[in-house]
């Protein structure tokens, strides 16, 4: 099945974070969660990006983050204008 998923994006050249595999998987996530809506993220740091712009983090807001943690993190919050 894999193969022919991979081949199929191949032919039809959706090679990509978008096209009709992103947007079943999407609609397949949200219908498992219980939500209207889900995004498919390319990577963590984007998906990060679209948390801290979601929950509508602005300026000099404190962001209270576990003392180990990844960059990206601590990145996306500060990019944000919050404070870790």
């Amino acid at each position: 099945v894999d193969r022919v998923l991979v081949a199929n994006c191949i032919e039809t050249g959706w090679i990509s974070s978008e096209g009709p595999a992103v947007k079943e998987f999407e609609a397949k996530l949200a219908s498992k969660c219980g939500r209207r809506h889900a995004i498919a993220c390319a990577n963590g740091t984007a998906a990060l990006d679209i948390a801290v712009k979601a929950l509508k983090l602005g300026e000099g807001d404190e962001v209270i983050l576990p003392s180990f943690c990844i960059i990206s993190v601590i990145t996306q919050v500060v990019r944000g204008g919050s404070v870790p």
